[in-house]
C-alpha cells in the first residue's frame, strides 16, 4: 500500500487504466516476476500466463480510506503479439503531473480538496461501474370521508443504468357532500 502526503488523485472513469508515479510503478510490477518495461508498447507489461493467486495487491491511500485494485485489472489489454505478455492496467503518469489518474477502479468525486469520496469497482466478472437514472414512482392514497389523495414516490437507478421507482401515497380526501359522521350508540341491558 502506497500512500503518498500531499497526493492527489484524479479518477477517470472513461480509462481503465492507472497512471501513477514511475517509483511506485517499479515496487508494483518488481513483485510480478517477467514483468518488465517494453519499448515497444510504451508501458509496462507482464506473462499473462501469470496465475492471479499471484499478482500484488495494489492498494491506493485517499485520505485514511484505501481502495485496492482489483487483480483482474491489473491485465489491461493481451498484446496478441506472440510475447504472451499483457498490458499492465497500471502505467506511468509521465513527468510533468503531480496527480495519479486512477482510472476504470473508482469514481471520485470533489477532486479538488483532497475530500473525495470514492467507490470501489465490483469484484464480479465483467463488472462495470454504471450510473442508473433514478426511476420515477407514483403512489395514490385514499383520503377520509370518501376522498381520495395522489402520492409521489422516489426511485433509485442501479449500475446497469436502468432506473426502478417505487412509490407509496397516503392522501387526505375531504368528502364532498357535507354529511356528518353519525354515531350509534347501542345499549346493552344486562339480564337478571
Amino acid at each position: 500500500t502506497i500512500a503518498r502526503s500531499g497526493n492527489k488523485a484524479i479518477a477517470d472513469t472513461g480509462t481503465t487504466l492507472c497512471l501513477i508515479d514511475d517509483e511506485t510503478l517499479a515496487k508494483i510490477y518488481g513483485t510480478i516476476p517477467g514483468a518488465k518495461i517494453d519499448s515497444t508498447q510504451q508501458g509496462w507489461v507482464f506473462p499473462k500466463s501469470t496465475p492471479a493467486d499471484t499478482l500484488p495487491s495494489v492498494g491506493f491511500a485517499v485520505g485514511d480510506t484505501v481502495f485496492y485494485v482489483q487483480k483482474a485489472d491489473l491485465a489491461f489489454q493481451d498484446l496478441n503479439d506472440g510475447s504472451g505478455n499483457v498490458f499492465g492496467g497500471i502505467q506511468s503518469r509521465g513527468s510533468g503531473q503531480d496527480f495519479d489518474i486512477l482510472g476504470g477502479i473508482y469514481a471520485i468525486f470533489d477532486v479538488g480538496n483532497t475530500q473525495f469520496g470514492a467507490t470501489q469497482r465490483g469484484t464480479g466478472a465483467g463488472a462495470s461501474g454504471g450510473s442508473g437514472s433514478s426511476g420515477n414512482g407514483t403512489g395514490a392514497g385514499t383520503g377520509q370521508n370518501g376522498g381520495s389523495g395522489t402520492g409521489t414516490g422516489t426511485g433509485t437507478g442501479t449500475g446497469t443504468g436502468t432506473g426502478t421507482g417505487s412509490g407509496t401515497g397516503t392522501g387526505t380526501g375531504t368528502s364532498e357532500s357535507g354529511h356528518t359522521h353519525h354515531s350509534h350508540h347501542h345499549h346493552h341491558h344486562a339480564g337478571n
